[in-house]
């Protein structure tokens, strides 16, 4: 079975409509969607690292998981990405703590350009973070490094697909919830192939 993990129910609904599956909008956080497919369970983490981590945890012991796909938005710290584009995460990278896992997403997503992942656990909407932080990866997350580790742990296959929704910079949270919901759709087309798998 392949777990698909969103952090939020806004970021999952387009998936789950294309799926026939009826979406509950009161709630966002420690849900699971048992799917009419077999091969699929779609999970809403909830932000950051440590519901994250609980969560696909909470999964992977309940259910016979194969591999995890995290999918959802991102922030661009590389200034040659630009919003609107869909990535396949290569690398994640846990900051501020070292280390970093390799994603398994080549043969799913190999038509997409690839991308470093910086996992934090704090938003980031400040130029000078920005900065620094593009020195490590080319987008960030809140939840990626955490559910990476957990399949890391469990021997379980990871990959991730991010929608760049902002540019990381100080006003850019109006620009991400802006975003948010077409950028789902774009997400929600290219994981619908995953169904077959």
């Amino acid at each position: 079975m392949i777990g698909i993990v969103f952090a939020t129910i806004r970021e999952a609904r387009p998936f789950l409509l294309k799926l026939g599956t009826s979406v509950d909008e009161a709630s966002n956080s420690s849900l699971f969607f048992n799917l009419s497919l077999p091969n699929i369970i779609v999970c809403i983490c909830g932000m950051g690292p440590a519901s994250a981590e609980r969560e696909v945890s909470q999964l992977i012991k309940n259910q016979k998981i194969e591999a995890i796909i995290n999918a959802g938005i991102a922030g661009a710290l590389n200034k040659n990405l630009q919003i609107g584009e869909i990535v396949n995460v290569s690398k994640v990278v846990n900051w501020p703590a070292s280390g970093y896992y390799v994603a398994d997403g080549a043969d799913l997503w190999g038509g997409l350009p690839l991308a470093v992942l910086l996992t934090s656990s704090d938003p980031v909407f400040d130029s000078a973070m920005r900065s620094q932080l593009a020195k490590l990866a080319d987008i960030v997350d809140m939840e990626g490094a955490a559910i990476a580790r957990v399949c890391q742990k469990a021997k379980i296959k990871f990959s991730a697909i991010k929608a760049i929704s902002d540019l990381a910079e100080e006003n850019d949270r109006k620009r991400l919830f802006e975003n948010i919901d077409v950028l789902s759709v774009k997400l929600a087309e290219i994981l619908y192939v995953v169904k077959n798998i």
